[in-house]
């Protein structure tokens, strides 16, 4: 079966062709949001102001603004790069919040919409994982 794009990490797979693919326009679309979030302005060839760089807000000053300074740009860059995703909310979570929480982590919640497909979903970053609820 075809797929839109390949699945990351890159597994191979023989079904597919050579990689897993992305079978849904859905799978797709949360895969280029999440690497949206997670790559640095600068790491893409030829668009060097592409990716929000969430890794740069893991040593904010929780204090300083952090939250609105994320949202800030994780809005800024799905306007420009994936504006079928508007953003709902973002979330900071700390041991203050959740007992589960070491006392230098943070979890950060991000629940966005998808109008084309009229669906909210969330992505949880966290000290080990990055998943989607």
């Amino acid at each position: 079966m075809p797929g839109y794009s390949p699945k990351y990490p890159l597994t191979v797979n023989s079904v597919d062709g050579y990689y897993t693919m992305n079978k849904t326009v859905f799978d797709a679309i949360r895969q280029n949001f999440k690497n949206l979030l997670l790559t640095n302005p600068g790491e893409r060839i030829m668009i060097p102001e592409y990716g929000v760089g969430i890794s740069k807000y893991l040593f904010e000053n929780l204090e300083s603004g952090f939250d609105v300074s994320l949202t800030t740009e994780i809005e800024y860059q799905l306007g420009k790069y994936l504006p079928q995703v508007s953003l709902v909310d973002v979330t900071v979570l700390t041991s203050e919040d959740r007992n589960d929480i070491s006392i230098n982590g943070v979890y950060i919640k991000i629940t966005y919409f998808i109008s084309s497909f009229g669906v909210t979903d969330n992505i949880t970053i966290g000290p080990e994982s990055l998943t989607f609820d």
